[in-house]
């Protein structure tokens, strides 16, 4: 319990300090990149794999915004 108890704290001020925001495992689409798909479903599919896939965070170099989840920070306030 004591090693418990402080990792929910910090993760606890993680959350907060963000402001219950962060990214969807399928957010590679609000990229700036979306038009280089031409429009087609494999390149919106190609895209959006490439920034969930890789092994290292695209998502700020491409332009993809932290976005709040409702449902999650609702889970995160109940669960307190």
């Amino acid at each position: 319990m004591q090693f418990i108890l402080p990792s929910i704290e910090k993760v606890q001020r993680w959350v907060e300090d963000h402001d219950y925001k962060g990214y969807e495992p399928f957010d590679g689409l609000s990229s700036w990149a979306r038009p280089l798909a031409f429009g087609t479903i494999l390149g919106d599919r190609l895209l959006m794999q490439l920034i969930r896939q890789c092994p290292i965070n695209l998502r700020p170099l491409l332009g993809v915004p932290r976005k709040t989840r409702r449902r999650a920070e609702d889970t995160w306030r109940g669960a307190i």
